[in-house]
């Protein structure tokens, strides 16, 4: 049989003697014995399953050759890769905090007890110390009586890492050994797409790529009142372009160089630098290290459910209203609930951010 391309070691069907590389990109055919060049038989065509991060044609259940008289026909099972091009975008937590505890204000209106008692109620005293370290409210902004706003800003930036750069830094690089592409989106929005009353305090959030990924900046902005720059119509241009590249060629392009495989680095994205590609030891990796080492330890269930009652209580999500059904409170989750700390490890989704996949598959 032929190789399964890499992945994670996962697929529960794999045979123990399967052996994985990159040169993976066979075709399986199976045809009666008894055809001529004259005969004529419908085709069936199966893609095995695998959630895009496991599976191989090598699996012993999809061999073509048992099927009998009766379903005399030609059966095709082919191998294929999935280059995955993903990212965040810098402030992703921030449309979050700011939809639950928005009401008509420029900004949230949270308080020092507000941070503290989130704090408590996300993580055990063994990491509350080591979270307020990593994340302090900004002692200058509280001394410019702009405590709101600085509070609001160091939550936002623990729900941003734990829910969404973390788990997407660390899916990635369990995908590393194939096809696997980093971005860091960070173009604070100039236009108000989601009605939004303070883009300053909301930076590059959650949403803010899709326009530009699917070629609407500058159209939708006219009806807003807004004016895109050259700036945005060309960063605009090269994100579509290195998607495109994803699916014609297996890897996203820039202008003038490689983009990194995960490993290597990502690129940043924003109008100032365009696509700009960023070695995996710069300061967005320092920045990283030490918060996903935490992040990466705790259990990643989705800590809440969403529902009428918790959309409209904004204390459900910074502390106040500790719980939810299950035990954990909101975009916060707890450690507490996992028994201890790190005890339960899960390949996290790349959920919550946009992931561009090209179908690779050797159609020969």
């Amino acid at each position: 049989m032929p190789n399964s391309c890499i992945q994670p070691p996962l697929s529960f069907a794999q045979p123990a003697s399967a052996t994985y590389s990159e040169d993976c990109l066979y075709l399986n055919l199976y045809a009666p014995a008894n055809i001529t060049a004259a005969t004529s038989l419908p085709v069936r065509v199966f893609f095995h399953g695998g959630a895009l991060t496991s599976g191989s044609n090598a699996v012993p259940f999809y061999n073509g050759c048992a099927t009998g008289p009766s379903t005399q026909s030609i059966i095709v099972v082919p191998n294929y890769s999935v280059p995955i091009l993903a990212g965040t975008n810098a402030d992703e937590g921030r449309l979050f905090l700011d939809w639950f505890t928005h009401a008509g204000r420029a900004t949230p209106e949270l308080t020092m007890q507000n941070y503290t008692d989130y704090i408590a109620a996300s993580f055990s005293p063994a990491l509350a110390a080591n979270i307020t370290d990593l994340y302090p409210v900004d002692v200058t902004s509280l001394s410019l009586f702009n405590a709101s706003t600085a509070v609001a800003s160091a939550i936002a930036s623990i729900i941003t890492d734990r829910w969404y750069a973390c788990p997407n830094r660390k899916g990635l690089h369990l995908l590393a050994a194939a096809s696997a592409y980093q971005y860091v989106f960070s173009e604070v929005a100039h236009c108000p797409w989601l009605n939004r009353t303070d883009p300053a305090f909301l930076g590059a959030s959650h949403f803010d790529e899709i326009p530009y990924v699917f070629d609407l900046v500058g159209a939708i902005d006219t009806g807003l009142g807004c004016a895109a720059t050259p700036g945005h119509l060309a960063l605009q241009t090269a994100m579509g372009a290195a998607w495109t590249s994803l699916a014609a060629t297996g890897a996203p392009a820039l202008n003038t160089t490689a983009w990194p495989k995960v490993a290597a680095g990502y690129v940043e994205m924003n109008e100032t630098v365009g696509l700009l590609p960023r070695d995996a030891d710069g300061p967005q990796e320092a920045y990283w290290a030490p918060r996903c080492a935490i992040f990466d330890a705790l259990d990643h269930s989705l800590p809440w459910s969403i529902n009428a009652t918790s959309m409209a209580d904004a204390g459900f999500l910074i502390g106040r209203n500790n719980s939810t059904a299950g035990g954990s409170p909101a975009l916060g989750g707890s450690d507490k609930s996992a028994g201890a700390e790190g005890a339960r490890q899960a390949l996290p989704l790349l959920a919550g951010t946009m992931m561009l996949v090209a179908l690779a598959a050797a159609l020969v």
